[in-house]
Formats: C-alpha cells, sequence, structure tokens
C-alpha cells in the first residue's frame, strides 16, 4: 500500500513539475518541429526510391 502511494504520489509531483516550468509546452513544440522534419525527410526519400524503381525496372525491362 505504501509502495502504490510512493509512486502516485511521485507520478503527480513529476507532472505538476512538468507544467509549472513549462517543459511540456517545449516538449509539444520540439516534437511538433521534429515531425514535420521527418515528414519531409520522409517525401523526399519516397521520391528518390520511386525514381530509383524507375530507372531499374527501365534497365531489367529493355
Amino acid at each position: 500500500m505504501m509502495l502504490v502511494g510512493g509512486v502516485v504520489a511521485n507520478g503527480l509531483s513529476g507532472t505538476i513539475l512538468l507544467l509549472v516550468t513549462g517543459t511540456t509546452n517545449r516538449v509539444r513544440g520540439r516534437v511538433g518541429e521534429r515531425t514535420q522534419e521527418l515528414s519531409l525527410q520522409n517525401e523526399v526519400l519516397r521520391t528518390v526510391l520511386t525514381r530509383c524503381l524507375y530507372v531499374y525496372s527501365g534497365r531489367i525491362g529493355s
């Protein structure tokens, strides 16, 4: 019982500290930025891969 109370109290205090210090907003902003960067990189890789497969399939077919 004491262990459960300690875990809950630790979780609540950690949450309060994150909210008070503004870390939550910074993390959300960073996650949003990184997600956008990864989406752009993913699109570039898809384009490159599609072009490579097109060139490769053309060589095999000839």
